[in-house]
Parts: C-alpha cells; structure tokens; sequence
C-alpha cells in the first residue's frame, strides 16, 4: 500500500516508513480514532473530489489517514495536537517541504508549504491552542477546504 504517512510523523514523533504509535499505546483496530469523527471521508471527498475511505490501520486516536480505496494513496491526513506548540509541530511537518508561507483566513496562525519532492503538501493552522497538521498528496486549495469545515469544531 503506497502511503505518504510520513507527513504528520514527524509531528507525532514517528519516523518515515513506520505507523504512528498510539499515546495510550492500544491500537483502535476495528474502529474509527476520534480525529476520524472530526472530520468525516465524506467531507474529505467532498473537500478532494477523491473518493476516500478512512485507511485501515489506524493506531493513533489523534491523527486521521483517510486513503484511496483502489491504490491505497493517501490524499489527507489530520492530526490534531490539543495544547501543541505551534512553532515546533510546523517545523517537524515541514521538515521534509519547501519554505513554508504564511495563509490568511485561516485560525489565529496558518502555513503552507509543498513537499520538496512535489508529491503534495501540509497546511498547519492552530485555534484555540489545537495546532492541527493536515498533509497527503493534496495542494492548498484541497486543505484549505478541509481546515474551513475544521474551525468551527475546535
């Protein structure tokens, strides 16, 4: 399964090519993490124009990989760090990106940036003290939508 995981595990602390570990240490297999009820696959396709289903070996009740059903590509992945410290959770996503800019609109704070080898992006915005890392094969537009639905939840 070609996946692109290593967009937000670097904000969780994981290393590229391995699952996220779960903070309670349990594995919610067989069930949906909570970020997986925040924003739903129908809101990602709708936000994508992707059909989506949430990926299957989900670990991590605060990240979301939401996958395509025919080759397993990620198109978004939503991690949500309550309390997160905005300036270190943006420099681990976008360790792996170009320059990050800023974006309007969007939270009390919001970047942007694509990945360096052009496979797709992060957006990173924080309201209420929730940093949240939206990341996958997708652009700017895609994830903008996606943090629009988002702010009205935190």
């Amino acid at each position: 399964m070609k996946r692109f995981a290593f967009v937000v595990l670097a904000a969780c602390g994981g290393s590229h090519g391995s699952a996220p570990s779960s903070p309670t240490g349990v594995a919610h297999a067989g069930a949906d993490p909570v970020s997986c009820t925040w924003i739903t696959a129908a809101e990602v396709e709708q936000a994508t124009g992707k059909k989506v289903v949430i990926a299957p070996d989900q670990t991590d009740a605060s990240s979301c990989d939401y996958a395509e059903p025919d080759t397993g590509k990620t198109v978004a992945v939503i991690t949500r760090h309550p309390a997160g410290d905005f300036a270190a959770i943006a420099g681990d996503a976008f360790a792996m990106s170009n320059a990050p800019a800023d974006v309007a609109g969007i939270g009390d704070k919001a970047q942007y940036a694509e990945f360096k080898n052009g496979a797709g992006s992060n957006l990173v915005f924080v309201k209420n003290g929730n940093v949240i890392v939206l990341g996958g094969s997708e652009h700017e537009t895609q994830y903008q939508a996606l943090a629009r639905l988002a702010l009205p939840r935190l």
